[in-house]
C-alpha cells in the first residue's frame, strides 16, 4: 500500500505564479519532516477561483514536484 501526503492551498482569487513557489516550500517541509521512508513524495494541489491556463502551465513548467492547479 502506498501512502501520499497531500497539501491543499485554497485561494479566493485568480491564480498567481508565486503560488507555485509557496507550494514547493510546503512540499519540501512535508517531505523532510513528516513523510516516512518508503512513502511516495508529497503532492500539492492549488485551488483557485480563476486561473489562466497558460500562466499555470508556465508557472509549473520547471517544477520537479507534483503540483496541480484547479478551479
Amino acid at each position: 500500500m502506498i501512502f501520499y501526503l497531500i497539501a491543499i492551498d485554497l485561494k479566493i482569487g485568480r491564480f498567481e505564479s508565486e503560488y507555485v513557489g509557496k507550494m514547493q516550500f510546503y512540499l519540501s517541509v512535508l517531505n523532510d519532516t513528516v513523510r516516512i521512508e518508503g512513502e511516495a513524495p508529497s503532492i500539492g494541489i492549488i485551488l483557485c477561483k480563476l486561473k489562466d491556463r497558460t500562466t499555470a502551465e508556465y508557472a509549473l513548467n520547471d517544477s520537479e514536484k507534483p503540483i496541480g492547479v484547479a478551479t
